[in-house]
């Protein structure tokens, strides 16, 4: 290996750890990022893949055994911190496995370095483990189809394709993208030696599934309701994400392509086996992004963008990248281009956020993510053991507020079914609710809202669930729906008092029946 090949690999990890650096101390931490961290919890202490006492399916397990593999202690700072160093090993990981596989380290590079990886590699997110797990699938399938005997490299094919399947849900039916994607790319040889791999990863998921089915009475822990937005509207907005991740993509190639044009060439494709894994991650990228748009709209989870699309993009363009750059000589590598590349998508993700940093560290006023969490507690405290949760104060601006941390342990916490992520709950199965639980030392945590007003600002959310073109063809008008019941809503701001914990036999009283009565149900129904 040249010098300028390894100045080219230490230039990609400096750019990872300098940005897994900057995630450790700025948090970006959101309501997912603290389930993985509680469950990586559970399994440093002992407890299963739990959260609050509960086995725990929402998401797949593997991402918080390897937080919890990594950090030093069950702390959940210990463990904060942790993930960003998982992330930082994953995507270095991911990204030799690539090299090796592509063949091509611009093209490899570029799948890192751009600001839609990047942006899931800052977060506490299970898409790291899914990326290794899809860069390990391509590093096994390519050197397979190099080897003409010997099955080491399925086996080790049949280990990421299970860690995907640990990694998310979103991985199952993704799998046969992988395994078309094989055929298609590497032939049926390659196929039928990598098959028996993908039969037992086949298996594991849909017995895990089962299994999940079988104690929460759901296959992904919980129920997955119909898409309540329109198909145009979904459509549309598919549309409009899939070229804003493009476009984020294409500016960071641009900054690469600008500093290295002395080291780089556009060629065609030759044909050689680098080309077929090429091929292979581009028909894995689009395999990608038809896979998440059939999910999407016939169920609900995050709307079209980084997130749901990014991995989906960063494979195409990448793949496209490997099949047009060459390096123009083995001992000239694009050093200076990919540094550019790098601190460019890190100065587009964390543009605004560095100078409020400085300053804060010039005033001694900056705080990690991980200082406040001791602190993070109901004041004053409360001996219920079943809580109805509206909201929790934030513990920063890019750590977004954690109910399990905020009440502890041994308290069950209930949460108002809003739309679009639940059903909609309405009045009657609320109070049903809380009937179920008003002799249980049950309580509705009014405490962070001094207010009616900052009340029913938390209840008046709302969604998008289509577009109006009366008006207008050009610039139609978004429709909404309300995230509560506006009876639910109503009568919350009825009973609610201002910074208290009001007592769930409160609501069963005859002043409050005779409010849920004109409301149109009674409490027992």
């Amino acid at each position: 290996m040249t010098r300028a090949r390894v100045l080219c690999y230490l230039t990609v990890i400096l750019i990872l750890l300098l940005t897994a650096l900057l995630a450790a101390a700025f948090g970006f931490i959101t309501p997912d990022s603290w389930k993985y961290l509680h469950v990586a919890q559970a399994l440093r202490q002992g407890h299963g893949c739990s959260l609050s006492g509960e086995y725990f399916a929402v998401f797949p397990c593997g991402y918080p055994m390897a937080i919890a593999l990594s950090a030093p202690s069950a702390d959940i700072g210990s463990l904060l911190v942790g993930s960003k160093l998982v992330n930082f090993l994953l995507l270095s990981g991911g990204f030799l496995l690539l090299a090796d596989a592509l063949r091509n380290l611009p093209a490899a590079a570029l799948a890192v370095l751009n600001p839609l990886t990047l942006h899931l590699y800052r977060y506490t997110w299970s898409e790291n483990l899914f990326l290794f797990a899809c860069c390990g699938t391509l590093f096994c399938v390519a050197r397979l189809a190099r080897q003409e005997r010997g099955y080491g490299y399925a086996v080790l094919l049949s280990l990421f394709l299970l860690i995907g399947c640990l990694s998310r849900y979103f991985f199952g039916p993704f799998a046969s993208v992988l395994f078309l994607a094989t055929w298609l790319a590497f032939g049926r040889r390659v196929a039928l030696k990598s098959l028996p791999a993908f039969l037992v990863a086949g298996a594991f998921f849909f017995g895990y599934y089962s299994f999940n089915a079988a104690v929460t009475g759901y296959g992904s822990g919980l129920e997955r309701i119909p898409a309540p937005e329109s198909l145009a509207y979904l459509s549309l907005v598919f549309v409009q994400a899939l070229a804003k991740n493009a476009l984020a993509v294409a500016a960071s190639f641009l900054v690469f392509l600008a500093l290295s044009f002395r080291a780089v060439r556009f060629a065609g494709s030759s044909g050689e086996p680098a080309d077929r894994a090429c091929l292979f991650l581009l028909l894995c990228g689009i395999g990608y992004l038809l896979v998440a748009y059939g999910l999407r709209v016939s169920t609900q989870f995050d709307l079209f963008g980084s997130r749901t699309l990014g991995y989906g993009v960063v494979f195409v363009m990448a793949a496209l990248a490997g099949l047009w750059l060459r390096n123009r000589e083995q001992d000239r590598q694009p050093v200076i281009g990919l540094l550019a590349c790098g601190l460019f998508s890190i100065l587009v993700l964390h543009g605004s956020l560095l100078p409020q940093a400085l300053q804060a560290l010039r005033s001694g006023t900056f705080q990690a993510p991980w200082a406040g969490l001791a602190d993070y507690r109901l004041r004053p405290a409360t001996d219920a053991r079943v809580v109805f949760v509206f909201g929790v104060p934030s513990l920063g601006p890019n750590v977004v507020a954690d109910v399990y941390l905020y009440y502890g342990d041994g308290v069950k916490l209930l949460l108002p079914g809003m739309a679009p992520y639940e059903r909609r709950e309405s009045l009657p199965q609320f109070l049903a609710r809380v009937q179920m639980h008003a002799d249980q030392r049950c309580v509705l945590d009014f405490t962070p809202f001094p207010s009616r007003a900052a009340f029913d600002a938390a209840l008046s959310g709302s969604y998008v669930v289509d577009w109006n073109f009366r008006k207008s063809l050009l610039a139609p008008e978004k429709v909404y729906q309300p995230s509560v019941d506006p009876e639910l809503r109503d009568y919350l701001l009825e009973v609610f008092r201002p910074a208290r914990l009001v007592d769930c036999r409160d609501l069963l009283t005859p002043t409050s029946t005779a409010a849920t009565e004109r409301a149109g149900a009674g409490p027992g129904r």
